[in-house]
């Protein structure tokens, strides 16, 4: 995996909770602004709604993201727990300086969907 501007943190949290370059903008853009809807997550990164609201449930999850409801309207707010908080701080840095780095560290994961298929094919043991 990549080195350099990467330090093991951001590495781990990488690998842990991003799956998509998408995905890390939408928490940047949370983390910026504290709170918005899926609507405007949408206009601000040109991207499509029903994307934005998976990347905000999976967020959820991790524990990075909350979800709030104002009159019926849900609004999504960043929330990291613990320590994970100045990582993401350390990140949004690093993602400013060195874009390609943090990249290719996401897209140097397996995706959940390819390990799984290949985890389909491995040998459970031997029989011989």
């Amino acid at each position: 995996m990549t080195t350099g501007p990467l330090d093991a943190s951001i590495l781990s949290f990488i690998a842990n909770c991003i799956n998509s370059v998408e995905q890390l903008e939408i928490l940047l853009l949370l983390r910026q602004k504290r709170s918005l809807d899926v609507e405007t997550i949408n206009r601000e990164l040109r991207t499509s709604s029903t994307s934005v609201e998976k990347r905000l449930v999976d967020l959820i999850r991790k524990n990075l993201v909350t979800r709030l409801d104002e009159n019926g309207h849900d609004i999504y707010s960043y929330t990291p727990s613990g320590a994970v908080g100045p990582v993401i701080d350390n990140v949004a840095v690093v993602y400013t300086t060195h874009r390609v780095a943090i990249i290719d560290a996401i897209f140097s994961k397996p995706s959940d969907g390819i390990k799984d298929f290949s985890d389909a094919f491995r040998l459970k043991g031997k029989d011989k």
